[in-house]
């Protein structure tokens, strides 16, 4: 009776251990699979986020590549209204130089100045600055003074933009000055011819034949019969102001006291003084036209360094 029960005791024991291991088993199976699971989830996780990130590398890249193409277009642009400025402000100081040579000749024979149409420089005040403040700092960011090269730069723009409308306007103002006071200077002038003119004719009806032999209207006879050639000849302003200039000197020399005497004066004096006037005026704007290309040859040089270093960043670009 007692064997028995021992038996079946160390058949309940074993039967305990092997449910015990069948069940360690399961579950080691289990975690097992879950690992196993867990690795292959994470590696094929890996996988897709270095495809992930492969993609995204190569969009990056094109996007860069785009990038750059669109801030290089830009700055091509750019570079090419600014090249078109500066040779047109170039233009405008050698048309500056061949009118300074041929007014210098004759200063009361007024000369034109001859100007061409550029519209770089307008269209470069009319683009949006952020667009050529951005292609700049695409390609030069990495220089230490970049800001400062690119504010020196539209500086320098504006400053040839500037004398351009200043050489313009003073141009403008002067030929209208001077041609007024020209005109005036000849009105004044004929009416000195008239007064003489009349005083002659004053003379020979008073005098008749005797005229001849009068020493006043024999002056006066050959200052307008002087007068007359001059016209004839199509003289200069600068020579009348020397026909002029000896009139009032045989006035002053013989007829001082003559009742025609001090209007023929007043007379001939405006009409000089206008004439000196307008030469004064176009020796002082000769003045500040070289005064002025002086000082726009360094800003014109700056601009085509500037120019030539953004050209070469674009050719290794």
């Amino acid at each position: 009776m007692i064997l028995s029960i021992n038996i079946g005791t160390q058949y309940i024991q074993g039967g305990e251990d092997s449910f015990w291991l069948d069940t360690f088993q399961s579950a080691l199976g289990a975690s097992l699979g879950l690992l196993f699971g867990f690795v292959l989830y994470r590696y094929q996780r890996s996988v897709e986020r270095k495809k992930d990130i492969e993609r995204d590398r190569i969009e990056k890249q094109k996007e860069e590549k785009t990038r750059q193409v669109l801030q290089k277009d830009e700055l091509v642009y750019f570079n090419h209204l600014i090249k078109g400025a500066v040779a047109h402000i170039q233009r405008v100081f050698e048309s500056a130089k061949v009118y300074i040579e041929k007014q210098s000749v004759d200063f009361l024979e007024l000369q034109t100045m001859k100007f061409t149409t550029n519209k770089d420089i307008l269209r470069i005040d009319r683009k949006d600055p952020k667009l050529d403040f951005l292609s700049y700092r695409y390609f030069f960011s990495k220089n230490k003074d970049w800001i400062e090269d690119y504010k020196k730069l539209y500086k320098s723009l504006d400053t040839i933009q500037e004398a351009e409308i200043e050489i313009k306007r003073l141009y403008k103002y002067n030929s209208e000055e001077n041609y007024r006071k020209l005109i005036q200077a000849k009105e004044l002038l004929e009416s000195t011819i008239n007064k003489l003119a009349s005083e002659a004719m004053r003379l020979a009806a008073q005098l008749d034949e005797k005229r001849h032999s009068h020493a006043l209207f024999k002056l006066l006879d050959n200052r307008i019969k002087e007068y007359q050639k001059m016209v004839e000849n199509k003289s200069k302003l600068q020579e009348y102001q020397s026909f002029l200039k000896n009139i009032s000197q045989d006035v002053i020399d013989s007829y001082s006291e003559q009742p025609f005497a001090n209007e023929i004066l007043i007379l001939s004096k405006r009409s000089r003084m206008l004439m000196s006037e307008v030469e004064q005026n176009i020796k002082h704007f000769i003045g500040e036209l070289k005064g002025m290309e002086d000082k726009m040859g360094g800003v014109i040089q700056d601009i085509k360094s500037e120019s030539n270093k953004i050209e070469q960043t674009l050719i290794i670009s």
